[in-house]
C-alpha cells in the first residue's frame, strides 16, 4: 500500500520521475518496464519506500529523492 500511495499518488510519482511503466499486482509483485537506468531508479525508490515506510512525510522525501536522482540519469 505504501508503494501505491493514496489513490495511486506514490506510484504515479515514481512512474513520472523515473520515466517508466510500473504495474503492481494484488499479490505484491511489481513489474517495471523502461530503460535500464530508469528501471534502476524505480527499484531504488521502491526499496527506499520499504525501508522508510514507518516514517512520516514519506511522499515528500521520495519526491525529493526522485528529483535529485533523476537529474543524474538525464
Amino acid at each position: 500500500p505504501r508503494i501505491i500511495g493514496k489513490q495511486g499518488s506514490m506510484v504515479s510519482m515514481i512512474k513520472k520521475e523515473a520515466d517508466c511503466n510500473i504495474i503492481i499486482g494484488q499479490n505484491g509483485l511489481v513489474w517495471i518496464f523502461g530503460k535500464p537506468a530508469n528501471e534502476l531508479l524505480a527499484i531504488q525508490t521502491i526499496r527506499k519506500i520499504e525501508h522508510e515506510s514507518h516514517l512520516s512525510g514519506l511522499t515528500d522525501k521520495m519526491k525529493e529523492f526522485l528529483e535529485k536522482e533523476s537529474k543524474k540519469i538525464r
